[in-house]
């Protein structure tokens, strides 16, 4: 999904994105953000993502 996506991008679109059309909760949504963040695939900067 973040192949698709220009960056950066906010965290609540993607959550929504992801909630919407591929039916992820909240929750699951975020812990694969603080994933892709642990594993330096992207950066948080706070309401938005980066790439790193």
């Amino acid at each position: 999904m973040l192949q698709n996506r220009e960056f950066p991008v906010e965290i609540d679109e993607l959550v929504v994105v992801a909630s919407s059309a591929y039916g992820i909760d909240e929750p699951t949504c975020h812990a694969v953000i603080r994933a892709l963040v642990d594993r330096g695939v992207v950066e948080d900067r706070g309401d938005e993502l980066v790439r790193n």
